[in-house]
């Protein structure tokens, strides 16, 4: 049948032999996911996947292939090794043996090593909330997700994700300055394990760079955050996984504070899901390149080729094929000023449908094989969305359409959700609107 291509489940869980190095943390198992509050669960999801990840991913990244690297591969801690600073550490006193953590798992070195600053509450909050602002991908795409209604009725998404980034975290990689920024000068076990996920996205930064995607183009530019995203949680998960029991308490305690933060921060379950998903999708991804044939030389090979679609990073076998999204008819100038127009990606599609879509059940279900959307301002000054979306298959394709029937009524007024024929694609898709005040 015309359009169709081959499909596959997302990447699974961590192989059962990759062993683990010690008992898990005092902290309670995840409640199954569920078709109500789906984001809900994978927000909360979000903030506990280092625990769930730790006991045997934590191996070291290797670049054996990668000519920077310096001295072969390093050899895989021992199961009684202990990270290398405990308790409470002042900041200067615990940053060498983070960045050497980091080099040791990454199998690389720094070059030039960044700064390791910290800054008091208000201007932390001010540096981590002005790092939203510089992603240009999603300051134009945002506009789309308002018109998609994500989080209608709340304060805007960026407004969202600068609180979460500014209330919720307490370390981050500030790519303008290449620096990274810690909340305070004392730092816990929490704080440690986010100091290395950011100084992993500081290290791999300094990989030979691949072409980047163009910066207006959100769907390649979400593949190429997961894939950083999912890079610095295996990381992370090796560092917290050497933790003594004490530290691993401590972990989880931070961790649901964390979790508290992020449900009072103001931010809506949309702001919430988009914060989250580049790092579940980007851990699931990780998994496929470090059980991969090549072991963790792959992860190596990703940021050399990365992922140029979201449905890449949430379906591995689409990556590994270097698959491209079906073709669907174009659409012809709106009636209206135009704001953006471009691919309808896989990540939209989740987001958009969220929050009755679990991840871990559906999300790259199969059901997305290309897309194109376009938003606008109409005549009457209504802010308007229109998507073709198309699954591989005629089959999955009326799922969608189902999917998005439901997202239809739950948003209200001026959404539709219907079938029609699609010259490029030779058969039936999926058409979404809405026009809203």
């Amino acid at each position: 049948m015309a359009g169709e291509r081959a499909t596959s489940e997302l990447p699974p869980e961590p192989p059962a032999h990759w062993p683990a190095r010690v008992q898990a943390p005092p902290e309670p198992a995840p409640q199954g996911p569920s078709r109500r509050g789906g984001a809900s669960v994978i927000i909360a999801g979000a903030v506990v996947f280092a625990l769930l990840v730790t006991y045997g991913l934590g191996q070291a990244l290797v670049h054996a292939d990668d000519p920077r690297r310096r001295g072969g591969p390093p050899s895989l801690p021992e199961t009684t090794t202990t990270a290398p600073v405990e308790g409470l550490v002042p900041l200067e006193q615990a940053v060498p043996a983070l960045i050497s953590f980091v080099e040791e798992q990454r199998g690389a070195r720094f070059d030039p090593v960044p700064d390791v600053t910290p800054q008091e509450d208000v201007e932390y909050e001010a540096t981590a909330s002005s790092a939203i602002d510089r992603d240009i991908a999603f300051a134009r795409h945002e506009v789309t997700y308002e018109a998609l209604g994500v989080d209608a009725g709340r304060s805007d998404l960026r407004a969202g994700l600068k609180l979460l980034a500014s209330r919720a975290t307490v370390a981050l990689y500030d790519e303008a300055s290449g620096d990274v920024i810690v909340r305070g000068q004392t730092t816990t076990p929490y704080i440690r394990a986010n100091i290395v996920a950011a100084l992993t996205r500081a290290l791999d930064q300094q990989l030979p760079p691949a072409d980047s995607p163009p910066v207006e183009q959100y769907d390649a530019s979400f593949a190429a955050d997961a894939l950083a995203a999912g890079s610095a949680a295996t990381v992370e998960a090796a560092y917290v996984s050497q933790l003594d029991q004490a530290d691993q308490a401590s972990y989880g305690q931070d961790l649901r504070q964390a979790q508290g933060m992020r449900g009072v921060s103001g931010a809506g379950e949309g702001a919430q899901f988009i914060d989250a998903l580049p790092t579940l999708v980007g851990r699931q991804f990780a998994f496929h390149l470090l059980n991969a044939g090549a072991g963790s030389r792959a992860v190596d090979r990703a940021f050399k080729a990365p992922p140029t679609t979201s449905e890449q990073v949430f379906d591995t076998t689409a990556y590994d094929a270097k698959q491209r999204p079906l073709a669907v008819d174009r659409y012809p100038e709106p009636q209206g000023r135009l704001i953006d127009e471009g691919r309808f990606g896989m990540a939209d599609v989740v987001i958009a449908l969220a929050p009755n879509i679990d991840l871990a059940t559906e999300a790259g279900s199969h059901e997305w094989g290309g897309g194109r959307f376009q938003t606008w301002v109409n005549a009457g000054e209504e802010l308007c969305v229109r998507a073709r979306v198309a699954g591989d298959t005629d089959a999955t394709t009326a799922r969608l359409l189902t999917r998005f029937q439901s997202w239809a009524s739950r948003v209200g007024p001026g959404a539709s959700a219907v079938s029609v024929p699609d010259k490029a694609l030779g058969r039936a898709a999926v058409e979404i609107e809405r026009c809203s005040s």
